[in-house]
Parts: structure tokens; C-alpha cells; sequence
């Protein structure tokens, strides 16, 4: 979707019901806005970029949680063998 809007007094560019509906804004929604170069720029929500960050972080290897569980469980075992 491209859009053109005017940029009006003390930098404000409002945005059409449209837009909102599609990217989901509502009143206090956050967007940051990303630089790309000279004449560049992007509009991404809070919530886009924070699902981003999440699939960046996200590992696929084995739960620390579980192996450090697991560990536990044999130590106790191994007690109880004493």
C-alpha cells in the first residue's frame, strides 16, 4: 500500500482511517520510524517490530529450562543411590 499525505504545520502527518484500520492503530499507538537513507524512510507499529525482534532472539536449540531440570533430576537420582 503507498500513500501520499502533506506534511502539516509542526511536522504532523495525518493519517486516513484506512491506514489506521490496516496497521491497527488506535489513540497512543506507537511507530517508529526507521531511516533507510537520504529520502527514505519507513513506518513500522511497535508491534511489527517487536514480533521482528522476537523472531531475531528466538532459538531453536534445546530449553535450558529442561536440560537444567534434567540435570537436577539425575542429581537426586544419583543421591538416592547413595
Amino acid at each position: 500500500m503507498t500513500q501520499q499525505h502533506e506534511v502539516k504545520a509542526g511536522g504532523r502527518v495525518p493519517l486516513p482511517a484506512e491506514l489506521r484500520q490496516h496497521l491497527q492503530l488506535t489513540t497512543g499507538s506507537r511507530l517508529i520510524i526507521r531511516v533507510q537513507d537520504a529520502g527514505h524512510a519507513e513506518l513500522v507499529t511497535s508491534a511489527a517490530l517487536a514480533a521482528e525482534l522476537r523472531g531475531l532472539l528466538k532459538d531453536d536449540g534445546p530449553s535450558l529450562s529442561d536440560e537444567l531440570t534434567t540435570e537436577r533430576h539425575e542429581e537426586a537420582r544419583r543421591e538416592n543411590l547413595e
